[in-house]
């Protein structure tokens, strides 16, 4: 994956081939003016099944609805996420604040996904 910026061109390229042909994601993508923090707070994940993260870090983030990676959607969050991640086919996203106090933030703690977002649950430590 590569984010290009300048010479009048925005995009977003993937390759599934180690570097020997490259695509274009256009139609159905994401909106880079609604990326307000810039490429140093990036966040592009796969997929094991090939779909594509993409997003800001404590911002909004998209899911590719399917492994072409031609149109994306918005994953809604149950709480506003410091973090959003990837393993395999489930997204982990952890609300917290970015000061060492407790409860401060609405929805505090670790939520898993395993649908895309579509369902959440925040995750209880047993024990």
């Amino acid at each position: 994956m590569f984010l290009t910026q300048g010479h009048g061109t925005r995009g977003l390229l993937v390759t599934t081939d180690g570097g020997g042909h490259w695509r274009t994601i256009l139609g159905g993508g994401i909106p880079f003016s609604v990326l307000k923090r810039g490429p140093k707070w990036l966040v592009m994940q796969p997929y094991t099944d090939g779909r594509l993260l993409v997003g800001e870090e404590g911002g909004q983030y998209w899911l590719a609805d399917d492994s072409t990676n031609s149109h994306f959607h918005e994953v809604k969050t149950p709480a506003k996420f410091t973090s959003l991640t990837v393993d395999g086919t489930t997204l982990y996203g952890i609300a917290d604040a970015v000061t060492a106090t407790y409860d401060l933030v609405k929805g505090e703690g670790l939520w898993i996904s395993r649908d895309g977002g579509s369902e959440w649950r925040r995750y209880q430590q047993r024990g």
